[in-house]
C-alpha cells in the first residue's frame, strides 16, 4: 500500500513529465507546421538546463499552423448545381 508521500511524488513526478512535454502537446493541439523543431528545442533543453524549453514555446505560438484543404474542395468553376 503506497503512503500519502508516495502519492505525492507520484504526483509531482507525472506533473512535472506533463510540465516538460507541454510545448510538444500544444503544438500537437495548434497544428504547427514543424513540430519536429519543438520536439528537437525539448530534447536540448536536457543538456542545456531548461534554456530552450522556452524557446521551444516562442516556436509553439509564433510557427504558423498547417493549412490544410477540404476533401470535398473544388474550383469555383467546377461546380455543378443541377442534375
Amino acid at each position: 500500500m503506497l503512503s500519502t508521500a508516495d502519492w505525492a511524488w507520484l504526483g509531482v513526478i507525472a506533473g512535472a513529465f506533463l510540465l516538460f512535454w507541454s510545448p510538444v502537446i500544444v503544438a500537437a493541439v495548434r497544428d504547427i507546421e514543424r513540430i519536429g523543431l519543438v520536439v528537437m528545442l525539448l530534447l536540448l533543453a536536457l543538456g542545456t538546463g531548461g534554456v530552450t524549453w522556452f524557446a521551444s514555446w516562442i516556436v509553439v505560438f509564433r510557427m504558423p499552423r498547417r493549412v490544410r484543404q477540404s476533401a470535398t474542395w473544388q474550383a469555383a468553376g467546377d461546380r455543378s448545381y443541377g442534375p
